[in-house]
């Protein structure tokens, strides 16, 4: 039986000036919690995080340089995309995006209320210090 939640590599690479797609299958959500991108060359390399089209980050990350953003959290839904990509630099230039995938269930129906009644008021004096 698999885990309800569980940690997920969406996307590790080097590949250069080519978007590198991670699908988020059917059924299932993404929350993405961490990406970054590592730059071992002597000169800088642009860096695009996508989630569904829109534009998430875009970075130059200089020579020699690590960026990381560690603590994200931001859903991706199924048949939605997470893409990546890094552009100039050489060998020595990876990225990646990682965070938890889980069965969507959907909203389902919220879970009840509890009403309660007002509590009266204490009466006038009643919490005076001594």
């Amino acid at each position: 039986m698999p885990w309800p939640t569980y940690s997920e590599r969406f996307i590790i690479s080097s590949v250069k000036d080519q978007l590198v797609t991670y699908h988020v299958p059917e059924d299932q959500r993404a929350v993405i919690k961490s990406y970054g991108c590592v730059n071992a060359t002597n000169v800088a390399v642009a860096f695009w995080l996508v989630v569904h089209g829109y534009n998430i980050a875009f970075l130059e990350i200089p020579a020699l340089e690590t960026f990381t953003v560690p603590s994200l959290h931001l859903p991706v839904y199924e048949r939605e995309s997470i893409s990546m990509q890094i552009s100039g630099g050489g060998v020595g230039t990876s990225f990646w995006c990682a965070g938890y995938i889980f069965t969507d269930n959907g909203p389902g129906d919220p879970p009840p209320i509890e009403v309660r009644d007002r509590p009266e008021p204490l009466p006038a004096g009643a919490l005076r210090e001594h």
